[in-house]
């Protein structure tokens, strides 16, 4: 999932949107304050070349598109603007049906204030996906991430199995060290310089984290080093197996979600 280019999609639906906003009002005849964006972006439109069904239509089905993939749990909300279904008992108008009478007859200042109430509710939801843009990439990021660890866990597993134990250690080492790499860019208060060992990468989180799981980190962090340096002592198949191990478990221990939680309550 390219980051830049939803967010460069979402600001220019976003945008759209606001002319929208502006056209609805203008097609109603209502009087409304204009923020400076709004001026800005309607500065140069032609409201008597404005067509507003197309350009509705086109916000909308970009719009679903995108908010179907970041903000699933609201997808039906900003479908239910547009058409009314069976699900919605309480509403009497939407979207669409302003939409064909505007153009033909005129109609009751509720269902104008009523259209325009909707369309400004879909705005919000795609404002809303904008939001949460990060959040949203960054789970699938680190989704992606958790199975490739788990994949290359399972390596040094069937490498160990086979005898190869410095060899099983070092890919897990690799994967303890790059987590925690993750962990300490998620965090903003901790500065990495780009060299840092997995000594180091312990040592930034050791205040978040706590002693008992810094030590955890510690201790398999010397199978570790056992494991990339063969000058000094051989590890065993047991040692190797308890990195592995230790790894899986702080794969699910330590997210940078908990670490988030943990922080916020750290400032409370």
């Amino acid at each position: 999932m390219n980051k830049e280019l939803l967010q460069n999609e979402l600001q220019k639906l976003i945008n759209e949107g606001r002319i929208l906003r502006v056209m609805f009002y203008w097609k109603a005849q209502i009087s409304f304050s204009f923020s400076d964006e709004d001026r800005k972006l309607a500065r140069n439109l032609d409201a008597q070349k404005y067509v507003l069904d197309k350009e509705y239509n086109s916000f909308y089905t970009r719009s679903s598109l995108i908010i179907e993939k970041i903000l699933p749990n609201r997808i039906n909300e900003f479908h239910q603007c547009y058409k009314l279904t069976s699900e919605n008992k309480l509403a009497k108008y939407d979207i669409s049906t302003y939409l064909i009478r505007v153009q033909c007859i005129s109609l009751s200042r509720d269902y104008e204030l009523e259209a325009i109430k909707l369309f400004e509710r879909q705005l919000s939801i795609l404002e809303s996906a904008y939001d949460t843009l990060n959040t949203v990439v960054f789970n699938i990021e680190n989704d992606i991430r958790q199975n490739i660890y788990v994949d290359e866990l399972d390596s040094a597993e069937h490498l160990l199995d086979k005898g190869y134990i410095r060899a099983a250690g070092s890919i897990a080492g690799v994967v303890l060290e790059n987590h925690l790499k993750t962990i300490c860019k998620s965090v903003s208060s901790i500065t990495l310089k780009g060299d840092e060992t997995l000594y180091q990468y312990n040592a930034n989180l050791k205040s978040i984290l706590g002693n008992i799981l810094w030590g955890r980190i510690d201790a398999i962090s010397r199978i570790r080093n056992l494991c990339d340096h063969a000058k000094e002592e051989t590890p065993t198949k047991a040692d190797v197996l308890l990195l592995i191990n230790e790894t899986r478990n702080l794969l699910k221990e330590i997210s940078p979600f908990l670490i988030e939680a943990d922080i916020k309550k750290l400032g409370e």
